[in-house]
Parts: C-alpha cells; structure tokens; sequence
C-alpha cells in the first residue's frame, strides 16, 4: 500500500517527499500502539469478534483516504489509520495459537507468513492495475 499512497498523496496534494515520509512516520508509530491495544481487546472481547472489527476499520479507514481532500487531515489519518489498520493482527495469531496442535504451531505460522509474503508480492501488482484506472 505504501508506494501507491506515496504516489497517490504526491498527486493529489502536490506535496514532496518528505511530508509523506512523515506520514508514513506518523503511521508507523501509532501502529506500534494499535497493536498492543488490538491484544489487550483481544481478550478482552474476543479473538473472532475482533478479527472481523479489525477487518471492517481497517477496510472503512483505508477508504477513508480517498474521500480526503485537505491534505492537514492526513496527519491525524494516519495516526487512526495507525492504530486499528491492524487491530485483529493479535487475534489472528492468538487464533492459530488455539486451532493448531502443539505439534503443528510452527508449520501453522509459517505458512501464515508464506501466505502474508505471497499478498505482499502479489498486492502491488493488482494495486498497480487499480492505480492506472483510478486511485480511488
């Protein structure tokens, strides 16, 4: 998502490099916060439940950015985006941790991080397509 928000902010906005770096500063850091509270929600509300909340913000949010049209906004975006774009991150893991035998656990979250590998590969290309019809 990262290049494509680049190109798409530097487009919009007319804005140089150095403002979007600290977009993607600002959403680096408040995501280290998202996480722990996406755990701390976790259990307290439960690992389905906040799977598909966290899929449902995260989706809204990331739609979000291309209803914006003052570039000031971004920043506080960023920041919410940071904090629930990953929110059911903890409740996937936690989720295989239960469905998956001892035994199993290791090849679980490998293929977990194969199939998270094979997105990130393949994302950009499909992202790409959708960037040459339209950001939005």
């Amino acid at each position: 998502m990262f290049p494509f928000l680049a190109l798409y902010i530097t487009q919009k906005f007319q804005v140089g490099m150095i403002e979007v770096g600290t977009i993607f500063a600002i959403h680096s850091t408040f995501s280290f916060f998202g996480n722990m509270l996406g755990g701390a929600l976790t259990d307290k509300l439960g690992r389905k439940s906040m799977l598909i909340v966290g899929l449902i913000i995260s989706a809204v949010s990331a739609l979000m950015m291309g209803l914006i049209n003052k570039f000031e906004l971004f920043y506080g975006l960023s920041a919410l985006i940071g904090i629930v774009s990953n929110l059911g991150g903890p409740a996937v893991q936690a989720m295989l941790a239960d469905l998956l035998p001892p035994q199993q656990c290791v090849d679980g979250f490998g293929i977990y991080r194969v199939a998270f590998n094979l997105s990130v590969t393949i994302g950009p290309a499909i992202g790409g397509l959708l960037a040459s019809i339209s950001f939005l």
